[in-house]
């Protein structure tokens, strides 16, 4: 019985790091489905590029001073830009909390701004008054191309 039980945690053990892997490069929406991600990239410090679908993150030589396996997915558009935004959501996981440098993203436009371009950068904080977590937005100028 000892060496069923052992054999089966080392199966176990053994099984894992492919269910892992297959875990960190899913994400998994509200109601349970899972996609992979458009797009993976390691940048390190020799900078690179992140690209799919119209979109592209430009990463410069030194802006990272470590490694970074970055993901992109696309999001569904984002329900307090309603009637604002004229390209479509995407979200980039992996990016160093400290980088130097611009990095410069490119995305494609399926309609035309009205006003000013923006890039709308959204966050998820946590707020302590609320104990609870909501958005950010940053709102960058944009250079319409």
């Amino acid at each position: 019985m000892r060496r069923t039980a052992l054999a089966l945690l080392l199966g176990a053990v053994l099984f894992m790091p492919g269910c892992l892997e297959d875990i960190l490069n899913t994400k998994t929406d509200d109601d349970g489905n899972t996609t992979p991600p458009l797009a993976e990239a390691k940048i390190g410090g020799s900078g690179g590029t992140l690209t799919a679908d119209g979109f592209s993150l430009d990463v410069p030589a030194g802006a990272f001073s470590t490694e970074a396996d970055l993901k992109l997915y696309r999001e569904e558009s984002d329900p307090d830009l309603a009637g604002h935004a004229v390209s479509p959501s995407f979200r980039v996981e992996g990016l160093p909390a400290d980088f130097t440098g611009a990095i410069q993203v490119r995305v494609p436009a399926s309609g035309t701004p009205t006003g000013e371009p923006m890039v709308a950068v959204k966050s998820t904080v946590f707020v302590g008054s609320r104990n609870d977590t909501a958005a950010a937005y940053a709102f960058l100028p944009a250079a319409a191309a």
